[in-house]
């Protein structure tokens, strides 16, 4: 989930598999939801 803190370091590595885009987008949306994304993300101003 580096890709939610903007950095995307690519496909999985085995013996992990790589989550579809699809599978990505719901489960960003329920860390949304829960106001997790709030506590994970760098705001520099």
């Amino acid at each position: 989930f580096m890709k939610t803190l903007g950095i995307d370091c690519g496909p999985s590595r085995f013996p992990h598999s790589t989550i579809t885009d699809e599978i990505y987008d719901g489960i960003y949306s329920e860390l949304d939801q829960i106001g997790i994304l709030d506590h994970l993300s760098l705001k520099i101003n």
